[in-house]
């Protein structure tokens, strides 16, 4: 007895020195925020895992499939490692915690069942959430060698069967197949040990044993589940499309208190179109000095001084529904509302007598609702061009036959979305567009950038001959990482990520009927811009007026624009612009 005891407490203490040296090794040797309770802790989930042993028919079978489970937890604290994301002491312990409870109980909850079918039955629930959980983790960072954060999880759960059909075409490794054939290896052996020789002893004090080990693992998990690096990532994500619903059961909210509020607007009848662009670097539009002559119409507007070409715009974050949620509504990264609680461009501009048509060769949902999803359906009239939800096989001439279709006059804002130069980038143009024939990711984009760039062309053209035209205001939901093959991926962030395109057309009209907002924006051009703002600046133009909630350093038209530098942030403030400007 004596000897079983002291065996059981040498191997609860080589698990805790085990656990400490790897903590250790990934923390790079930085204990901030130590404290012995962790050590405490440690040592009661191991000891935990140590009891849990003597209640297995087989040990051999607990250890087994206890360690197996272990590895493919810790395999992700190594990515987090070597992804080069930070680390915090703390978290990482909990975190070992985290894996060591949960791998524990894993295992006993799928031994309870004295029937091997049931067995199997109860690992495949179990297992199976851990496996897809680590699955994902490791297929991310192969394709893009970086963390899975929140934002990246946000925009998993926000993307549609086509987009992720594109995104494994182009991502699809090698090493991704060599990782799935491991993993189902070792799935294989797990679910061959339990089936043998699995089952738990229920005689005598071990059911209280049971009982204990049981209930502290759960208490330990649910402790820790919120403060992990394997589950926050995914509990963050969750809350974010929380309040993304909240935005939606808001709306009703938000009506109401439009109603009640001061909106007028100062401007006669006219056309407006606000044109969102889709994963657009200015970094490779000739316009903006880009040695390839991606973008000649735009070239020869700006060399006519017809269009009006901010130098300094950048997106508010790098990812679509991120950045849309922020651009089309009164929520900005300089303003403490709640999302939730914003009102929307849409809402505002038809409180002001607008007639706002949401028109776009983007799908109409992903796997969830988003704001912009919302934000469109507050529009007097949608027009998608694909039938199909979900997906959508159009270039963005598709637009324009659709606009041939819409009644234009009176007091109007046009809100036209692009597919853009969104990936797989050769799908964004008709292979007959092809400008430049390299068969390599840079030109693919380029010759996308080149089609958007012919695709304005038609429909500055079409809206320009409206007679009631006033203005068009040109903007990227974000930029694009080409040369890197990032993406658009915040994890990764890069500059280039955030730099987008800007522009402004306005007819003679307008100019001359509201001079002062023109001249505004002409001394503007050089200032730097977030796309948060678009929501003022867009009420600005087109002299819309909230009074309660309006704010003149936000909108470029205003004299009172706040051009500090120092003030201007992207990734939802993570990031300071001065910091990135060249």
């Amino acid at each position: 007895m004596k000897n079983e005891i002291k065996k059981n407490i040498i191997l609860c203490l080589i698990l805790v020195s085990i656990c400490f040296i790897v903590i250790n090794k990934l923390a790079g040797g930085q204990m901030d925020g130590f404290h012995y309770k962790y050590v405490i802790i440690n040592i009661i989930v191991n000891f935990l895992i140590v009891m849990g042993s003597k209640l297995c028919c087989s040990r051999k079978m607990y250890w087994g499939t206890f360690c197996a489970i272990e590895i493919l937890l810790f395999s992700v604290l190594f990515l987090k490692a070597i992804s080069g994301a930070d680390i915090m002491w703390v978290n990482l312990v909990r975190t070992v915690n985290f894996n060591i409870c949960l791998g524990g109980l894993a295992v006993l909850l799928t031994n309870l069942a004295q029937d091997k079918l049931l067995r199997i039955f109860v690992a495949t629930i179990l297992w199976v959430p851990i496996f897809l959980v680590v699955g994902l983790f490791w297929f991310y960072y192969l394709s893009e060698n970086a963390w899975l954060g929140y934002d990246a999880i946000l925009a998993i759960m926000q993307t549609n069967f086509k987009e992720t059909i594109s995104y494994l075409k182009t991502h699809i490794c090698v090493s991704m197949l060599g990782g799935i054939t491991i993993l189902f290896c070792i799935i294989f052996v797990m679910y061959k040990e339990v089936y043998f020789k699995g089952g738990i002893f229920f005689n005598g004090k071990l059911r209280v044993l049971l009982l204990v080990v049981l209930l502290i693992s759960g208490l330990l998990v649910d402790n820790t589940f919120k403060k992990n690096y394997i589950t926050e990532p995914f509990y963050n994500a969750y809350k974010g499309q929380e309040e993304y619903n909240k935005f939606r059961s808001s709306r009703a909210i938000r009506d109401i208190t439009l109603k009640k509020s001061s909106i007028s607007s100062d401007s006669t009848d006219g056309l407006y179109v606000l044109v969102i662009g889709e994963s657009q670097t200015r970094e490779h539009m000739s316009a903006y000095g880009y040695e390839k002559c991606t973008t000649p119409w735009l070239d020869k507007m700006l060399q006519e001084n017809k269009v009006l070409l901010f130098t300094n715009a950048y997106s508010c974050h790098t990812h679509t529904v991120q950045s849309l949620s922020y651009a089309l509504t009164e929520k900005n990264q300089y303003n403490n509302l709640d999302v939730a609680q914003a009102s929307s461009l849409v809402d505002v501009a038809k409180a002001a007598g607008y007639n706002v048509i949401w028109l776009s060769n983007q799908v109409k949902y992903g796997l969830y609702d988003t704001p912009t999803s919302v934000i469109a359906d507050a529009a007097d009239e949608q027009i998608y061009t694909s039938d199909n939800i979900e997906n959508t096989y159009n270039y963005d001439d598709a637009l324009l036959k659709k606009i041939n279709k819409v009644e234009l006059s009176g007091k109007t804002l046009l809100i036209v979305h692009l597919m853009g130069c969104h990936g797989d980038y050769k799908d964004r143009y008709p292979p007959q567009m092809t400008k430049f024939w390299g068969n390599n990711i840079i030109d693919h984009y380029d010759n996308a950038i080149y089609y958007n760039d012919l695709f304005m062309s038609k429909l500055c053209e079409n809206i320009m001959n409206q007679s009631n035209f006033k203005g068009l205001i040109y903007f990227s939901d974000h930029g694009e990482d080409v040369e890197d093959q990032l993406g658009h991926n915040s994890a990764k962030f890069q500059p280039v990520m955030a730099k987008i395109p800007f522009y402004m057309i306005f007819s003679t009209s307008y100019m001359q009927d509201y001079g002062d907002r023109y001249r505004h924006l002409l001394k503007q051009k050089n200032s730097i811009f977030t796309n948060d703002l678009v929501y003022n600046t867009m009420l600005g133009v087109m002299g819309i007026h909230y009074a309660e909630h309006e704010e003149s350093w936000n909108d470029l038209s205003n004299i009172n624009y706040d051009k500090n530098e120092s003030r201007f942030l992207t990734l939802h403030g993570k990031v300071k612009v001065n910091t990135i400007v060249k």
